[in-house]
């Protein structure tokens, strides 16, 4: 009679524990949901602005080295024409070798 007494005061004892537990665990699940919907987002948002401003930086080093090589390319129109052209003949140097 003993042991069927003490059985069952652990079964009370340890279904009240779990009860409470599980009770607990619903009474914040609500909160603890919130904090990872808006820690998701958070993340969310932080990667969108990063993406966003590497984007832009991207945009801008690309336009960046348009302009630069634009600059390296670019000739005026008065170089090809800064004087007369000089025609010029050229002889064989190893003139042996025929």
């Amino acid at each position: 009679m003993r042991g069927n007494f003490r059985n069952i005061l652990y079964f009370i004892g340890s279904t009240c524990i779990i009860i409470l537990i599980i009770s607990l665990f619903f009474s914040i699940l609500p909160y603890i949901l919130l904090v990872g919907v808006i820690a998701y987002l958070l993340i969310k948002l932080i990667s969108f602005i990063k993406g966003r401003k590497d984007k832009l930086n991207e945009n801008a080093r690309k336009n960046k080295n348009v302009y630069e090589n634009n600059n390296e390319f670019t000739y005026d129109s008065n170089d090809d024409l800064v004087g007369d052209i000089i025609d010029v003949e050229y002889e064989e140097v190893d003139k042996d070798k025929k």
